[in-house]
C-alpha cells in the first residue's frame, strides 16, 4: 500500500492518460523531451485534524491537489485550446478519486503563457486546483475510510 497522497496522484495519472499525451506525478517534467499536451499532478500540501473518535480514531486529511496542464499552440488559440482540454480533465477528477476521497472541491485555476527560450513556440501552463478531503484512521495514512 502507499500513502493516500500517492494513491490520489496514481488514480489521476491513470484517468488522465487517455486525455493527455504525457502525465507525470513527480512534480515536474522536462519540456524539451515531452509530447504535449501534458499534465503534472501534485499534492503539494495537506493538513490533518481530528475527525471522529472511532473506533478507530479518525483524522480528516485536506490535500491541496494541483494539475498543471501544459500545451503549445498559436498565440491566438492556445488559451481556447487549454479551455477545451480543461473541459475534459475537470470531470475526471472526482470520478477518479471516488474510492479515496470523501469530498473533492475544484477551487480554481491560473493561466500563464509565453514563448519558449528560443522564441519558436507558444507554451501555455494552466494550473488547476482542488481541495480533496480524505478520512484515515489515526496512524494509518495508507488506508482511506469512506
Amino acid at each position: 500500500m502507499s500513502h493516500v497522497n500517492t494513491q490520489v496522484r496514481t488514480a489521476l495519472q491513470a484517468a488522465l492518460e487517455g486525455v493527455l499525451k504525457t502525465v507525470s506525478t513527480n512534480g515536474s517534467i522536462a519540456l524539451l523531451d515531452v509530447e504535449l499536451p501534458a499534465g503534472v499532478i501534485g499534492t503539494g500540501t495537506d493538513q490533518a485534524e481530528p475527525f471522529a473518535k472511532g473506533p478507530p480514531p479518525q483524522e480528516l486529511r485536506t490535500v491541496a491537489l494541483s494539475i498543471v496542464l501544459v500545451a503549445e499552440g498559436a498565440s491566438e488559440t492556445v488559451d481556447d485550446d487549454l479551455d477545451a482540454l480543461r473541459a475534459q480533465v475537470e470531470p475526471l477528477v472526482p470520478t477518479a478519486l471516488a474510492g479515496i476521497a470523501r469530498h473533492v472541491r475544484h477551487t480554481g485555476s491560473d493561466l500563464d503563457m509565453g514563448m519558449d527560450e528560443d522564441g519558436e513556440r507558444w507554451l501555455a501552463f494552466l494550473a488547476l486546483a482542488w481541495e480533496v478531503e480524505i478520512v484515515t484512521a489515526v496512524g494509518d495514512p495508507e488506508t482511506a475510510l469512506l
